[in-house]
């Protein structure tokens, strides 16, 4: 083993076998058919990512008008302001597959770009079918499942890799400024290979400086030119520090200061590969050429800096932290486990950790399950609850037309199907919004009497937005069913609208479409099964019915909100017995038991959710509320 890691380095173009004349072993063989099976799921998996609509909108705009946006189209609270989408390529690219081929078109995309991806990244390392190879490929993989979506950032994993192969070939220099071309008309991460490339000239800087300047030059040829360069800088500004995106949006926070930087699986990757290219650079760094230490860790630092700012950076710089360990420790890509004992260990133990990562959101009350904006990740589908398509088609199927307040995470679906005829208020391109916008719709949810100073600027028509804890407005839904001068026209499990008394409105206030009420229970009634179920979590190998939870949720939510607590209560009960595992769950009827002024089921669900998830951020005051009901209760000494 020791031999192998001081193996010197292959030189450009060698074969990629494990050992010259030897065959892989039949256990490797089979970790690496899991590792494929894995990758293949993750390829193949539903849409949840919220911002394709827009890139889909974003496509369709510009094949209708032949040219680039200029200015925003779609929104009108940023009606006319200068608009730089540098993924004007991609936008082309998805809106065309989808056009042919529908969601299964995306899909496919999707699917063709992580392997991709992956295929170039094993090829750039100079990776072998040998365990080390299994286990930094998994590395980089399980690095890389945190942005799995149909995003720019799929197409920019693709590109990085093609630039890292290029620099460990040592040969077509002519890729660099291409790839550059493409990539600043695809992301705004052409950054990332701006670095790649001044870390690559380093190297060997009287053969390279002239393609490294080609390749800055390419970045200039977009439709913005000095404008479109410049742009990654006003996304620097709003990433890692404390501000309103970074404390709203998850990917543009630190790892440092976040939770799924240790409870993912994904966090754990990078972490290792930290580890090991500070450790290879440490210790091995110093026996390579002059040049190439430099280069490397030019290269690594400049990756790592970005990936300790913002937890979107993750994916590239796994890919790039496994790159420069292959580099320093060539004999990683042919080291393997002498006894067959040993390389059944390393089946178990890919094995394991797809389980464990299978299971993350499964174990300790699924912190994270009503927080998801889709929680149906089948195969071949868009996830289900993730947009609210059955109040769009209520609003297409009336002609709507007019101002509409969005909840913001609908905002790119409601450009797909609504715009550019109806202009959203808000939606996801944060780059266009100025941060005084995003900042007043933050507000908004913390503090929905906000909304009278909105509506007063704005004068909206209709109000969209979910009415779901965790996820939603359920705040301003009480306010506005309060306001008489909003009226509830159309309500789901998902979503709500609400409209003003105007002729605009006419058709939709003649056909309110609103969910009954549930039936009547039979004996044994609701309330007796929730007080006699058992309060242990259902096994760890039950698959969670996400689905069927949140449909109860979000309609006995609307109930509750509508001052029918015990049908609401009825509903959230239903919920419970489906995925008694969800600790959110267990909280809401808490607090619909205590609306409704039922103390027993109230402390009830108080001890339920803290067998449930004896971690969750509300469980303290619960108890302690709990405690003051019981000894209230508690009759008085003589």
């Amino acid at each position: 083993m020791v031999r192998a890691m001081q193996a010197p380095r292959e030189q450009p173009g060698e074969s990629g076998r494990s050992t010259v004349g030897e065959p892989v072993a039949w256990t490797v063989r089979v970790a690496w058919m899991a590792l494929a099976a894995w990758i293949a799921g993750a390829a193949l998996g539903g849409l949840i990512d919220g911002d394709i609509w827009f890139h889909l909108a974003g496509g369709r705009w510009m094949l209708a008008h032949v040219q680039v946006p200029h200015s925003d189209e779609f929104s009108f609270a940023s009606a006319g302001r200068p608009y730089v989408c540098l993924h004007w390529l991609f936008q082309l690219g998805v809106y065309a597959c989808y056009c042919l081929m529908g969601d299964a078109g995306l899909m496919l995309l999707k699917a063709v770009l992580i392997v991709a991806g992956l295929a170039l990244a094993f090829k750039a390392c100079g990776l072998r079918g040998t365990d080390g190879s299994l286990l930094l490929l998994l590395l980089v993989f399980l690095g890389s499942t945190a942005t799995l979506s149909l995003r720019p950032l799929l197409v920019s994993l693709v590109y990085l890799a093609v630039l890292l192969w290029v620099w460990r070939a040592d040969r077509h220099p002519w890729l660099f400024p291409v790839t550059l071309l493409l990539w600043v008309n695809t992301h705004g991460l052409f950054v990332l290979g701006l670095l790649v490339a001044a870390a690559w000239m380093v190297e060997a800087p009287w053969r390279r400086w002239r393609w490294a300047l080609l390749s800055a030059g390419a970045c200039f040829l977009n439709p913005y030119g000095v404008k479109g360069v410049l742009f990654p800088l006003l996304l620097y500004t709003r990433i890692g520090e404390r501000n309103v995106y970074s404390e709203n949006i998850i990917e543009f926070a630190s790892p440092l200061r976040h939770g799924l930087f240790l409870t993912q699986p994904a966090g754990w990757a990078c972490l290792i590969l930290f580890g090991c290219g500070v450790g290879a650079l440490a210790v091995h760094g110093w026996r390579g050429p002059r040049q190439r230490v430099p280069a490397l860790t030019l290269l690594f630092a400049g990756f790592a800096f970005l990936y300790l700012l913002a937890l979107r950076n993750m994916a590239p710089f796994a890919v790039v932290a496994a790159w420069v360990v292959a580099e320093l420790l060539p004999g990683l890509r042919a080291w393997q486990f002498g006894s067959p004992s040993r390389r059944m260990g390393v089946v178990l133990g890919v094995a394991a950790v797809a389980l464990s990562a299978h299971l993350t959101g499964s174990l300790a009350g699924h912190p994270q399950a009503l927080r998801q904006h889709g929680v149906d990740r089948g195969w071949g589908r868009a996830a289900a609850y993730a947009t609210p398509a059955a109040a769009v088609a209520y609003l297409r199927e009336h002609g709507w037309k007019g101002r509409l307040f969005n909840d913001f995470n609908w905002g790119g679906y409601l450009i797909f199907q609504l715009g550019p005829e109806t202009p959203v208020f808000m939606d996801q391109r944060l780059e266009v919004h100025a941060q005084e916008e995003f900042s007043r719709y933050v507000d908004l949810t913390r503090d929905p009497r906000r909304f009278a100073a909105l509506d007063q600027e704005y004068d909206f028509d209709l109000a969209l937005f979910s009415h779901v804890p965790f996820t939603g407005l359920p705040a301003l839904f009480k306010l506005l069913h309060e306001n008489r001068t909003w009226c509830l026209v159309y309500a789901d499990a998902r979503a709500v609208i609400f409209c003003k008394d105007r002729p605009a409105n006419a058709a939709l206030l003649a056909d309110r479409r609103l969910p009954a009420a549930p039936p009547p229970e039979k004996a044994p009634s609701w309330r007796q099964r929730y007080l006699e179920a058992s309060a242990v979590a259902a096994p760890w190998w039950r698959a969670p019915d996400l689905v069927g939870v949140y449909r109860e949720v979000g309609l006995g939510m609307l109930a509750v909100h509508n001052g029918q607590p015990l049908e609401g209560l009825a509903r959230l009960v239903e919920a419970a017995e489906l995925t008694p595992g969800i600790g959110d769950v267990h909280f809401l009827i808490a607090c619909a038991a205590l609306e409704a002024g039922d103390q027993e089921l109230f402390r009830c669900a108080a001890e339920r959710l803290q067998i449930v998830q004896p971690r969750h951020p509300e469980l303290a005051d619960l108890l302690r509320l709990a405690e003051t009901m019981a000894k209230q209760a508690a009759p008085a000494p003589r």
